[in-house]
């Protein structure tokens, strides 16, 4: 069940996709805020709480893989097997591996200055 679920809310449109919640010393949620977005510092205790999760920080680990990086270091990982090793992308269907592509050259794009002349 979601936070919103929890509070009898719906999800909105404008609704931030993260935002504070508010929650006892036993985890039991209180209140949540979708409309507000959450701290940076906030931000980044939830990014290194999902990077332990997937095993890739270790314990108590808060710094050296922001998501900045993680954004670069992920476009130039698919950007690298869909060049080189197309065959470990078989399993997507040709729309998934459409999409996949698209959203690596957004990413890739995102990287390059805005004025590449300089």
């Amino acid at each position: 069940m979601t936070p919103l679920e929890l509070v009898e809310r719906t999800p909105e449109p404008d609704d931030f996709l993260l935002y504070p919640e508010k929650r006892t010393a036993g985890g039991r949620l209180l209140a949540a805020y979708p409309k507000r977005r959450l701290q940076p510092t906030s931000m980044h205790r939830w990014w290194y709480q999902r990077l332990g999760d997937a095993d890739l920080v270790g314990a108590g680990v808060t710094s050296g893989l922001n998501m900045h990086r993680a954004r670069h270091t992920f476009a130039t990982e698919v950007d690298r097997l869909l060049t080189h090793q197309p065959e470990l992308l078989n399993h997507f269907d040709q729309m998934g591996r459409v999409k996949l592509e698209g959203i690596v050259e957004t990413i890739i794009l995102a990287e390059l200055p805005s004025n590449p002349e300089g």
